[in-house]
């Protein structure tokens, strides 16, 4: 419909458009022109990308045949354990009862303050289960436990991190 619109148009309107077309003679040529910039900046604005990611397959081949060094190691490494150190003081300077479990109420991790108050050295605690340090008044800290977990999962959203008072 529109094709024959356009058409129907041209052709009541040929005597303009034949007046208009000796006044707009070069613009074939200065569109040609145009068409050649914009389609030599599109080859150039991709000939870039390709040298860009050639770049970066050369950078990740090179990075395959070089393995990290043993300094470069070590260096990690270290860095690695100053982290763990530093997360371990953190955990260490609350006052207040941290510790991590797992979803079985195993013990992953405690600081200090949990230690002290069970009385019993750090390394003895990691991989126990909370019920051998956790009684209720009942005595069935296992009951305690697979009761309480549900509720702890819920309002930690999955996280074993807890604070006790």
């Amino acid at each position: 419909m529109l094709f024959a619109l356009a058409v129907f148009f041209a052709w009541t309107s040929w005597a303009a458009i034949r007046s208009f077309a000796h006044r707009f003679e070069a613009l074939p040529h200065v569109l040609l022109v145009v068409v050649i910039a914009l389609f030599g900046a599109y080859m150039w604005r991709k000939t870039s990308e390709i040298s860009e990611l050639r770049g970066l397959m050369h950078g990740l081949e090179q990075r395959d045949e070089a393995p990290p060094s043993d300094k470069q190691l070590d260096q990690l490494f270290d860095i690695i354990a100053r982290s763990q150190q530093g997360y371990r003081d953190l955990i260490d300077s609350f006052d207040d009862v941290l510790l991590a479990l797992n979803l079985d109420g195993q013990i992953r991790a405690v600081n200090r303050s949990f230690s002290d108050l069970v009385g019993t050295a750090f390394q003895q605690i990691i991989g126990r289960p909370l019920t051998e340090f956790v009684q209720e008044s009942g005595g069935d800290a296992t009951e305690l436990v697979k009761r309480a977990m549900p509720r702890f999962l819920e309002r930690a959203n999955g996280r074993v991190l807890s604070r006790c008072a």
